[in-house]
């Protein structure tokens, strides 16, 4: 999995490479070289605005994986090489990885929002319009990246009041859903960073409520437009002791590693990078005479 990711990452710097040079090619056939011209809204200056987003969307990138080597490396030492299984909490390291990861996952979300898909629509031909719209997370899919995202994104992107069980005898609030890594773990030679994000991937039952509560609404358009969360936690401790309610551990979220997790989130990121770059690089080939 890291070998794919890295060739997934060097397939895409060789793309953007490549979109460089046709941008240069463009800027030279419509304006020729050295010349004074107005300057127009095109689709070498939209690739010019994309670019400046998605290279801060790889630079975060390069730095939650270069943190992950560097993990590896720290838990090689104490484990043996990996081969001892080991279990203990997190380190600096891992919070310096959270962080960066909480970064990557709020930048990323700015590829699929509509100033960004309507910038280079505007200046593509309809056949590039649909692909790029195509492309674009379908909230209608429950397997795909809208939910995926959005279940991270909100945990970064806003704060988020307590959770608490449905024990009406003992309040109970669960540890916060956090990017925090709260076990490292090295189990049969393999590495788990793990974290108490939810991984949709791991949980059919939040996939089943997000199907139909929000998208089928069989609960009503009232319920529909409820934030997902509202709809899996209470808000409000129930029972004794809600001032200072037992904090009790969420067994059922999937928990989102930040190791093997994140790096096949990693991969549905890049393909879909590399299918906008694509279309805007055929969008470059076809203007080029």
């Amino acid at each position: 999995m890291l070998e794919t990711c890295i060739t997934s990452r060097t397939d895409i710097s060789r793309i953007i490479n490549e979109l460089e040079q046709l941008s240069i090619q463009y800027t030279i056939q419509q304006y020729g070289i050295g010349e004074e011209h107005l300057a127009k809204y095109d689709i070498s200056e939209a690739w010019k605005e994309y670019l400046f987003v998605l290279n801060g969307i790889l630079y975060r990138w390069d730095n939650c994986f270069e943190l992950l080597l560097q993990i590896k490396d720290e838990i090689k030492k104490i484990s043996n090489s990996f081969n001892e299984d080991v279990i203990m909490c997190g380190c600096p390291t891992c919070d310096k990885l959270s962080y960066e990861f909480e970064n990557l996952i709020v930048s990323f979300t700015k590829l699929n929002e509509e100033p960004t898909i309507i910038n280079l629509t505007r200046v593509m031909s309809k056949d590039n319009q649909k692909q790029i719209n195509d492309n674009c997370f379908k909230k209608e899919d429950i397997n795909g990246l809208y939910w995926k995202l959005n279940l991270l994104r909100n945990r970064f992107a806003h704060s988020t009041p307590g959770y608490y069980s449905s024990n009406t005898t003992e309040a109970q609030r669960y540890m916060a859903i956090s990017s925090r890594i709260f076990n490292v773990e090295i189990k049969d030679k393999n590495l788990f960073l793990k974290t108490s994000l939810i991984n949709l991937s791991k949980n059919d039952y939040i996939k089943k409520i997000i199907k139909e509560v929000i998208i089928e609404k069989k609960f009503g358009e009232e319920e529909s437009e409820k934030p997902i969360m509202d709809l899996l936690f209470s808000t409000k401790p129930r029972g004794k002791n809600k001032k200072n309610p037992t904090m009790v551990f969420i067994n059922n979220l999937g928990f989102f590693d930040l190791n093997g997790d994140f790096l096949i989130l990693s991969l549905q990121m890049f393909d879909y990078i590399k299918t906008q770059l694509e279309i805007i690089k055929s969008e470059f080939e076809d203007s080029i005479e």
